[in-house]
């Protein structure tokens, strides 16, 4: 059972949700310290017993230390730390076709991950209060549409239409971002959305 205390906090003429996992101080205690000083993955030495995800190459399991409610842990055989359009293509699908999946969130170094070098993805049947922020429209095509979140301290652009071309513009716009040495998160939706936070 997830223990969480949410809070609304305001910041800049926003009403922001804060969350507080208390078991994240074990996680960092027992997890993310001893990470960094080996070069152990536990990615790669679950892989067997993870469980296979129908029509993809992907495996999940359970999060140990989850952040949202009912939140899996999803993962390739590949240790790599990014992951390919195509990956994005199969996770943005994953998210929309799994009935208990309402988000997919990825972090990289530098924004959260506790194991960035293993590129992995967490699902969860809870949707991010970001979904609902209103957005303007800044570039719309037979292909894409291009929308940013307004009244967010952070830029966040929103990426929809076909996802064979929505992951493969999103693939090139984080090559950009790490180029830059920017850090991000991706959020994915249930509408077949990809969100891009930096």
């Amino acid at each position: 059972m997830l223990e969480k205390i949410d809070r609304i906090l305001r910041l800049i003429e926003m009403d922001c949700k804060v969350r507080f996992i208390p078991s994240f101080v074990n996680r960092y205690n027992r997890w993310d310290s001893n990470i960094v000083l080996s070069n152990h993955c536990p990615f790669c030495g679950k892989w067997t017993e993870a469980l296979p995800v129908p029509n993809s190459s992907f495996r999940l399991i359970k999060n140990d230390y989850p952040f949202m409610s009912n939140q899996y842990t999803v993962f390739g055989k590949k240790h790599q730390q990014f992951l390919s359009g195509e990956e994005i293509a199969s996770a943005v699908e994953l998210v929309h076709r799994m009935s208990d999946c309402e988000s997919g969130s990825l972090q990289i170094l530098g924004s959260g991950a506790s194991i960035p070098h293993h590129a992995h993805f967490s699902i969860s049947n809870e949707k991010y209060p970001i979904n609902d922020l209103k957005r303007e429209v800044i570039f719309d095509s037979e292909m894409y549409r291009i929308s940013r979140i307004l009244g967010s301290p952070h830029l966040v652009v929103v990426i929809s239409g076909k996802v064979t071309h929505i992951s493969k513009l999103t693939e090139q716009i984080l090559k950009h971002f790490r180029y830059q040495n920017l850090s991000y998160n991706i959020l994915l939706t249930k509408k077949k959305e990809i969100f891009i936070i930096s």
